[in-house]
């Protein structure tokens, strides 16, 4: 009787787990025989989808100009399901595999051919670690959902990206930059450890002291020697509120010299936060939108110099303090800091916000932008990393020529130490100077502006690459893609390339994962 009760039991469990999944619609799919089969008997507890418009939403990303469309889409469950589709996929004939978080990558990172798309969002939770000194975080939770946990704590990481709404995983494997980036290094140097699933199906855990190639490799490594699923990263004592401030400067010298000088001083001696960004000239006769923080501060344009050129310079600058600050202790050391600055006297705008409204300002934009069909428009955005030395060049021939009547867009500029970066992570970064310059021209179209406008945008952006080649000012893509093997080895350099190639070899051998941006083809 035990026995029948057995066989019974085991019966309805197999036929529950088949009716998930539906074999004839894997095989229309165009997925051979031996894949579908063994699909089908695989111990996958999450969710299989072939359901058309399921795929098309995965068949791209928010740059929206790349499309690939995959087979399959699979929301795991645990890292035990990740584990399990991974090995699925390195047995197939010519399947591939992108993880993909919320999506928000523009080079097609997130995307697989013909392959499996992986939905990672399932892959949550949180948990503060001993003495609060950092948290375990899933992979597929967002940095605004991190921030919020964290502050319940009266903790939250130092280091952070303008956009929140990312998952922690996607961010991880490229490296997580904005105006902190200077102190604290980006997102991936303030990482202790991390769960990756690699290429051959092991879960490993992974750290400066254990499995540290794949932990350095991982960081930045766009997603080609492992799969995150956990995330541990550090925490500090979180500040409650932040003086925000905006000054316009008319010559690029006094903006560049002003913005060195502030990232270049000690901890506790300068801002916490410090960006910029530029703005056509003509744009600001009636005040910039983009400029003035509340509808009670106007942008004089009369204040602007009669010989300023066709582009203005806007520094950010954020100043984190506690409730308990005295006031004339918080304004002492701010005047402090911006006596000296050459930038023009009466455009200063300030806001004091809390910490958490600071950090998701940029959440304010998007809803603007969905409200008006353009957030989900294709995005030429073009991230490059530039060498201090550079960037006077950069404006001469880019800013103050090209981009003199805007883009759409903000177009952010602003410097980072590349102490604060670990050459043994793959992310790829100019190492010649110990200061080095983010820009990031961030187009957009609005919801009536027609696609051939997308193409005069990407071919702008080629026209920004071919004059930092000419020029030889040494830039690096962040967020790129290229076409070429050639092409990816030039971005890498061959020493980094060479160990870029060897990682492969070891923990993606058979080039199964990430194959959207095009870095290597499946054996």
């Amino acid at each position: 009787m035990a026995t029948l009760l057995f066989l019974i039991l085991s019966l309805t469990l197999l036929l529950s787990c088949s009716a998930s999944f539906d074999l004839p619609l894997c095989l229309s799919t165009g997925i051979s025989n031996h894949d579908c089969n063994a699909l089908a008997k695989a111990d996958l507890q999450g969710t299989l989808s072939f359901i058309g418009n399921q795929i098309d939403q995965v068949s791209t990303d928010f740059g929206g100009i790349i499309h690939q469309k995959p087979k399959l889409l699979f929301t795991p469950k645990s890292t035990k399901d990740v584990c399990t589709m991974i090995l699925e996929v390195g047995s197939s004939h010519n399947l591939t595999l992108a993880p993909r978080g919320n999506g928000h990558s523009t080079g097609g990172q997130a995307q697989a051919l013909n392959g499996v798309v992986m939905n990672m969002s399932n892959l949550k939770g949180f948990t503060i670690g001993a003495e609060e000194s950092y948290v375990d975080a899933g992979a597929g939770e967002l940095w605004v959902d991190l921030l919020r946990f964290t502050l319940n704590h009266e903790l939250a990481p130092s280091s952070w990206t303008d956009y929140l709404d990312l998952t922690i995983g996607g961010t991880l494997s490229n490296a997580g930059i904005s105006g902190q980036t200077f102190r604290f290094g980006p997102q991936i140097k303030n990482v202790l450890e991390l769960e990756v699933v690699t290429g051959l199906g092991e879960r490993l855990i992974c750290n400066q002291e254990m499995n540290r190639d794949l932990f350095n490799g991982v960081l930045g490594g766009l997603g080609q020697f492992g799969v995150i699923t956990k995330a541990r990263i550090l925490l500090q004592r979180a500040p409650h509120r932040v003086r925000y401030i905006r000054v316009v400067y008319a010559k690029v010298e006094d903006f560049v010299r002003d913005q060195v000088r502030l990232v270049s001083l000690p901890k506790g001696h300068t801002f916490d936060y410090i960006e910029g960004f530029i703005l056509a000239n003509e744009n600001t006769i009636d005040g910039w939108k983009s400029v003035p923080f509340s509808s009670n501060q106007t942008f004089n344009s009369t204040l602007i110099p009669q010989e300023s050129g066709p582009i203005l310079y806007c520094l950010e600058l954020g100043f984190n303090y506690f409730n308990y600050t005295s006031n004339p202790t918080l304004e002492q050391s701010i005047e402090e800091l911006m006596r000296g600055l050459g930038y023009i006297r009466g455009l200063e705008f300030v806001i004091d916000l809390s910490y958490f409204d600071f950090l998701y300002r940029v959440h304010a934009a998007e809803v603007a932008q969905r409200s008006s069909g353009s957030w989900l428009r294709p995005h030429a955005w073009l991230n490059l990393f530039l060498p201090q030395k550079s960037i006077m060049q950069f404006d001469t021939h880019v800013f103050r020529t090209m981009l003199n009547n805007g883009v759409g867009g903000p177009v952010l500029v602003y410097p980072v130490n590349s102490t604060m970066w670990d050459p043994e992570m793959s992310a790829v970064f100019p190492e010649e100077e110990e200061i080095f310059y983010a820009i990031s021209v961030l187009r957009s179209l609005d919801a009536d502006q027609p696609i051939t406008v997308l193409e005069s945008q990407m071919k702008e952006n080629s026209e920004i690459i071919n004059i930092c080649r000419r020029l030889d000012l040494k830039c690096k893509k962040y967020l790129g893609r290229f076409e070429s093997t050639e092409e990816w080895k030039e971005h890498f350099g061959s020493n980094k390339w060479e160990l870029f190639t060897k990682r492969k070899s070891v923990y993606d051998p058979k080039h199964i994962l990430t194959p959207g941006q095009s870095i290597f083809m499946r054996n």
